[in-house]
């Protein structure tokens, strides 16, 4: 504060009352004040005084004409000053530092709200919460190809080995894209050909999940722009068939953030069971990249999923028994990457494993023992399920194959032989 150029401020010269100690006394009449002391410093040399400085005046200004009061320039005598022209000392500087001010803490406001929304991140942030919402509760599940001219018949599948849990693969996109689900992209998912398989297997006691994605596109997961689209693109998949455990297959790239917004959706506004299916990259580090980013994703949206890892053409040295257990240990610790304060045990009551029984696409040969010490593997793990590819490929009818087929296994077995092997780990 400047006592100078504050108009605020009064400075009062304060005059002490005679009798004061720090009061001269009045002279007597006629009686003339001594002269003070001049200080040595500035005392003047003898001689003539130099006489009064006359004051230099100012220009004269031109003469304004008067104006009426009220008018631009000239305000009425009562009005204060306007905005725009307060003389106040200070006063100009001090509205733009309220102004500035204000927009400071507006910035601050601004930057608070993308921190608390997860927009802007600073630091390492707290690691997901492993969600307790709705998960799978199947065992044992064998796919079923539904895309094929002939369905599979699935009410005698559940009458010959009692397995009642079935899932339906795959659904893609159909040819008018993501707006209509079909079959493996071709057959339409309402088609009275599954439908009819579906509603026997519910006849005999039986129950489906849906399965997205696979070995073929196109995917619904690219073929929807929007998380919206593609939840309800899932919604009349599952309606179709009176289902609300979703299989997402992920075999090829999508992008991670749009499916997890697709999946959290669906699982906030329906409560549907989720099963994440995802390739294996090898023995020791079972989960590829894209896999632990998919999850990532839908750990950070807090959706309760099941992991089910494809034990199946993937690269290996070594015998090929050694190599599948090896990816189901090895997942089980990857799985405490993404949730790292979980429970171990838990995670793998949320893992499962799927094998492609007999002949794989890339040579390697998954026997009826290997199905069997899968099973022994997934108990002593703690696993949630164990699972095979696929029901029509489950008979013996092409022992001598030397390529992959789909409707046999290509190694010399009984009629639903792998299926009875993985139904002793229920």
């Amino acid at each position: 504060m400047n006592p100078y150029t504050d108009p605020t401020v009064r400075l009062t010269l304060a005059v002490p009352p005679p009798g004061h100690p720090t009061s001269r006394p009045a002279p007597p009449p006629g009686r003339r004040l001594p002269a003070p002391a001049v200080h040595p410093m500035t005392a003047m040399p003898p001689g003539p005084r130099p006489g009064p400085r006359r004051p230099v005046p100012a220009p004269a200004a031109a003469p304004r004409p008067p104006a009426p009061a009220g008018e631009p320039g000239h305000p009425p005598p009562s009005a204060p000053p306007p905005r725009g022209g307060d003389e106040r000392p200070g006063g100009r500087g001090r509205r733009l530092a309220l102004l500035a001010g204000g927009s400071a803490l507006v910035a601050v406001l601004a930057v608070v709200a993308l921190l608390l929304t997860g927009v802007i991140r600073t630091g390492p942030s707290a690691p997901p919460v492993l969600s307790a919402g709705p998960l799978p509760t199947e065992r044992v599940t064998p796919y079923a190809d539904m895309s094929t001219a002939t369905p599979p018949d699935l009410a005698a599948y559940v009458r010959d080995t009692g397995q009642r849990d079935v899932v339906l693969a795959f659904v893609l996109a159909g040819p008018d894209g993501c707006d209509r689900p079909a079959w493996g992209g071709t057959v339409p998912v309402g088609d009275p050909k599954v439908t009819e398989r579906v509603a026997a297997l519910r006849a005999a006691g039986g129950s489906v999940a849906v399965a997205t994605g696979g070995a073929r596109a196109p995917y619904l997961e690219t073929a929807c722009t929007d998380a919206e689209s593609l939840a309800r693109a899932y919604r009349t998949a599952l309606d179709v068939v009176g289902s609300n455990h979703l299989d997402v297959d992920l075999e090829a790239a999508v992008d991670s953030d749009l499916v997890a917004d697709a999946l959290a959706a669906l699982q906030r506004e329906r409560g549907t069971a989720i099963t994440l299916t995802l390739p294996v990259a090898g023995r020791e580090s079972a989960l590829t990249a894209a896999g632990l980013e998919i999850l990532r994703a839908v750990a950070d949206r807090g959706v309760a999923v099941r992991t089910n890892t494809m034990a199946m053409n993937f690269p290996h040295t070594g015998d090929w028994r050694g190599a599948v257990l090896g990816s189901m240990d090895a997942a089980a610790r990857q799985l405490g990457e993404v949730w790292p304060t979980a429970d171990p045990a838990e995670l793998r009551r949320r893992l499962g494993v799927t094998v492609m029984i007999g002949r794989n696409d890339q040579g390697m040969v998954t026997t009826p023992e290997d199905a069997a010490a899968v099973v022994d593997r997934a108990r002593a793990l703690g696993l949630g399920s164990v699972g095979l590819w696929s029901v029509t490929r489950d008979v013996g009818s092409c022992p001598t194959a030397v390529e992959a087929r789909p409707d046999c296994s290509g190694v010399a077995q009984g009629r639903y032989a792998y299926t009875g092997v993985l139904q002793g780990f229920a």
